[in-house]
Formats: C-alpha cells, structure tokens, sequence
C-alpha cells in the first residue's frame, strides 16, 4: 500500500494484541504513515472517554496527509507497468 495511512490502537486493547499495530505500520510501503498508540484499556478506541482526543488526531493526519485517492493509485500503476505488459493484461 503507497497511499498515506494512519494506524491507531489502544496500548491496552483486551481484543487485538497492541504489538499487531506496530506490525501492520511496519508493513506499510506508504512514505506517509503514522502509528498512534493510546493509553486505553478497551477495543473501541472510538468510543468512550477521550474519543475527542482521537478524533482530533484522526483530524490532524487528515490536515497534513498528501492528497490521493484509489484512481489515482490505479492510474500511477497503470503507468508505471511496461508496455509489453499492459498489452498482455
């Protein structure tokens, strides 16, 4: 994945081991990409007490990411493929 992208967990999560965030962010090819931990001891992080706080981060990812979307990510592999192999496809 090239698009930019934001991983968010609680450090605490009773459902989806916290380690499996940082395994997802290290696998992303995108430049632009952040993983947030929160001191939280449930799944929804979404949901609850400091929601606010999360949104407002989910916010300020969304403010600084790069612009793209899937057409444009379809279109730059379309691109980048030799012509040999776009005749073949």
């Amino acid at each position: 994945m090239r698009v930019p992208a934001l991983v968010m967990q609680a450090s605490k999560d009773p459902t989806v081991n916290p380690v499996s965030a940082q395994a997802i962010y290290e696998g992303l090819g995108s430049e632009f990409k952040e993983l947030l931990l929160f001191e939280r001891y449930r799944h929804g992080i979404i949901n609850g007490r400091g929601r606010e706080h999360v949104f407002a981060c989910l916010d300020h990812f969304l403010q600084r990411a790069p612009r793209h979307t899937a057409m444009e990510e379809l279109t730059l592999e379309h691109e980048a493929a030799p012509v040999a192999q776009r005749a073949a496809g």
